[in-house]
């Protein structure tokens, strides 16, 4: 049977915190409301906009409301338009909205330049992300699998949680050296990129931001990279304690921690299904979630005492001792 790859929300944290928080003036309330017609639901901030959480209608050609049930909608959640069946064909904003706009098909948030959606229906194959944008937003190019060129323009300071992810056609990408923080899942599951350069600006960096990409075998990283490093093909922290990203591409089937390692990152190995062996030294005593799930065929070489063999046996991963 054919795996498919799964992600769940997450709170958005990698070698530091990564935080979307609302501006500190604007608080929401707790629960979230349904508009009178019933086509979305949406939570109100306490200067008296809204924030559209779920849309419940038909897909197709979406006209982006100014108000819904006489507020003013200021936001939207991640995914909005993407995240179900009906898939959105395109997205049209009046020239009166305050807060929103439409480039090239694709809509924005203003102030600053936020790409929020990509309507995943369009037919285009190639897509550049307008220029002056600051951030690609959550989920704002999930599932585009039309789209086989992306381009990112240099004012671009963020890829957000899942920005680019699941761009089944997409086979090479470029983060422009503007780029200082991408966050959980950015890249994720785009199956056909084989290798990607994380450029010197980068600061900030999620977990699983590569996990699923099965054709991925190279991560380039430059020396003078201030958070990130590549030993082997593998992602590593500056210091190569902890081990970030084993590429699912690659087709070894063997591969040893280093022994600098002390901490093996969520989902570092999640879908690399090539893999047989992992030596694990005694020097790892942390471990994130689903390290390797959907690895199926890994065994784990461990210490006797280490934290390796409880993690294994926690898991129900099959270990052999060194």
């Amino acid at each position: 049977m054919k795996k498919m790859c799964k992600f769940g929300a997450g709170i958005l944290m990698g070698l530091s915190l990564l935080v979307a928080a609302l501006p500190a003036s604007v608080t929401v309330q707790a629960d979230e409301v349904e508009s009178a017609d019933g086509i979305y639901e949406y939570e109100v901030f306490d200067d008296g906009t809204i924030m559209l959480t779920k849309y419940h209608g038909d897909g197709g050609a979406i006209e982006f409301p100014d108000t819904v049930d006489s507020y003013y909608v200021s936001d939207v959640k991640r995914s909005l338009f993407n995240s179900g069946s009906d898939m959105p064909v395109s997205i049209s904003v009046s020239e009166e909205n305050e807060y929103f706009t439409v480039i090239d098909g694709a809509l924005y948030k203003k102030d600053p330049l936020t790409l929020v959606c990509y309507p995943r229906g369009m037919e285009q194959t190639e897509f550049s992300v307008a220029e002056g944008t600051v951030k690609i937003g959550n989920g704002a190019l999930w599932w585009c699998k039309n789209l086989t060129s992306i381009s990112i323009p240099d004012t671009v300071t963020v890829l957000g949680d899942s920005s680019i992810s699941n761009c089944l056609g997409l086979t090479e990408i470029t983060i422009p050296d503007s780029v200082v923080t991408i966050e959980d899942w950015a890249l994720s599951s785009n199956t056909g990129i084989t290798e990607i350069t994380i450029p010197d600006s980068v600061t900030e960096f999620g977990r699983e931001v590569f996990t699923c990409c099965k054709s991925l075998t190279a991560i380039h990283v430059s020396e003078n990279q201030p958070v990130l490093s590549v030993r082997d093909s593998v992602l590593f922290n500056k210091d190569k304690t902890t081990l970030l990203c084993y590429p699912a591409g690659l087709t070894a089937e063997s591969y040893t921690v280093p022994e600098s390692v002390t901490r093996i990152e969520k989902g570092a190995f999640r879908y690399c299904e090539a893999i047989k062996t992992v030596i694990i030294p005694d020097t790892v005593v942390e471990f994130g979630n689903v390290v390797f799930e959907s690895s199926d065929q890994v065994t784990l070489v461990v210490g006797e005492n280490s934290s390796a063999r409880n993690y294994a046996a926690e898991n129900g991963i099959p270990y052999v001792l060194q």
